[in-house]
């Protein structure tokens, strides 16, 4: 499709300089590298604890399969919208992610590396 609308721009006289696109791709994740768990979330708000392990995904996945709502627009390009807090214990990022870490995660690709207790 973008480039049909290149091609449609250039054919009517468009400058080519002005034509700008964006291509997104999911980054590959190497499940290998992965902590295996299991390691127990603590859901603060829910009241829920859940046994994590590596094939529940991120946070995010294993907390909307529990039914866990985490605020996020990860799906529809609102990076950095599903920040959590982390009150206790250690987590990391499946792939690198421009985030200074410390007190919070990206629940898209945060998973633990320690017991949990996050703030949602």
């Amino acid at each position: 499709m973008t480039a049909a609308l290149r091609q449609a721009l250039t054919d009517v006289g468009h400058p080519s300089e002005l034509v700008h696109e964006e291509a997104f791709s999911a980054a590959q994740v190497d499940m290998s590298r992965l902590p295996e768990g299991p390691f127990s979330v603590s859901f603060l708000r829910s009241g829920k604890v859940i046994p994590w392990t590596r094939e529940k995904g991120s946070i995010l996945e294993m907390a909307e399969a529990a039914g866990i709502m985490i605020t996020n627009g990860c799906r529809a390009g609102q990076c950095e919208s599903c920040e959590i807090r982390v009150l206790s214990g250690e987590c990391t990022h499946r792939i690198d992610v421009n985030h200074p870490g410390g007190e919070t995660c990206l629940a898209c690709q945060a998973i633990p590396t320690t017991d949990l207790i996050i703030d949602s």
